[in-house]
């Protein structure tokens, strides 16, 4: 018979729970106690985007969704990196779409993979009741290492096919974990927000969902003074929160992404400005690396924005910055409407 995972699932959220506690943790991806294993493992390199920091070819193209139905009785899966908790049949190939989007986050945003063993990250999947949402949290936890604990809810149909919306939460999760592991406690919830749904595929629900709301608010926000001077005092809200976002703050992941988008491409165009020489592939990877630069930089004090923005992006300080990304989400909105 196998084992029953749900005890373990209920002591290890109580865990969880008692930690963000005492940590001050709250939103989608929740703070543990600081030790940087970033300092220990990564020297930031700068990625391709099919290679690895050897040069090593690598597969980082979106993995097979159509899986088997296997759906007999709880299941788990166990190794170095991942320990999986299913309530049906299927916490292997569970396992296998988390290691594939550890390593697509690590390329994207360390410029290499995680080192076998960092991180190690348990998973623990659950069915929704008729009519709740699917729903994701990542909640980071120190004891002799980083560990990283994910919890995941979507409706038993969604879980039985690992559909493209289970693999957009797990996606986004993984994520949270990975820049968790490589860079604890020194990023602000606006960035690991916006960094882990700007790496949601565009075909996947959540970034659909994402853009729609951006519409809804430019066009609703930005068409007077008075809705743009709304959409600018939330944007500074939400550039200096430390707690992490409310679950029913939809608009703050928009938001943030926005931020993240609009800084990364700001970023790019300013590197391939300076050196013609850079395809966009490498400029892009470049400008990624210079933003969590950047992001780490800008949280260190309350004035660290002001002065991360001139030194990254010429940009004077936060007001100059809410401005230009009011005007770019104005174009990002007619680019999707043509």
């Amino acid at each position: 018979m196998t084992k029953n995972p749900w005890p373990a699932i209920l002591v290890a959220f109580l865990i969880g729970f008692l930690a963000g506690v005492f940590t001050g943790g709250g939103g989608d991806s929740l703070p543990g106690a600081a030790f940087d294993l970033g300092s220990v493992f990564f020297k930031q390199k700068t990625p391709s985007a099919n290679t690895t920091s050897d040069n090593t070819k690598v597969n980082i193209s979106q993995p097979d969704t159509e899986l088997s139905k296997d759906d007999e009785g709880p299941s788990e899966s166990h190794d170095s990196n991942f320990s999986v908790s299913s309530p049906i049949d299927n916490a292997k190939k569970i396992a296998y779409l988390a290691k594939y989007y550890r390593k697509r986050s690590a390329i994207e945003w360390l410029g290499e993979e995680l080192p076998d063993g960092a991180g190690p990250t348990t998973i623990y999947v659950g069915v929704t009741k008729e009519g709740e949402e699917s729903s994701g949290i990542t909640r980071p936890l120190d004891e002799y290492s980083r560990f990283n604990h994910i919890w995941i809810l979507v409706s038993p149909e969604d879980l039985r096919n690992l559909s493209r919306k289970f693999q957009s939460i797990l996606g986004h999760e993984m994520c949270h974990a990975v820049l968790s592991t490589a860079y604890p406690e020194l990023l602000p919830p606006w960035v690991l927000e916006g960094i882990a749904c700007s790496g949601e595929p565009s075909e996947f629900l959540e970034k659909i969902k994402l853009e729609r709301l951006l519409k809804y608010y430019v066009k609703r926000l930005v068409a007077n003074d008075v809705g743009t001077k709304i959409l600018s005092n939330q944007i500074v809200k939400i550039i200096n929160e430390k707690r992490g976002f409310a679950k029913y703050e939809v608009n703050a992941h928009a938001i943030s992404w926005s931020l993240v988008e609009y800084l990364i491409d700001l970023g790019q165009a300013q590197i391939q400005k300076k050196d013609k020489t850079k395809t966009e592939a490498e400029a892009k990877a470049e400008a990624k690396l210079n933003f969590i630069d950047f992001a780490i930089a800008g949280n260190k004090n309350e004035n660290g924005w002001n002065n991360a923005l001139k030194e990254h992006y010429g940009i004077k300080d936060v007001n100059e910055l809410v401005k230009n990304l009011t005007e770019w989400l104005k174009e990002f909105v007619n680019s999707k409407n043509k």
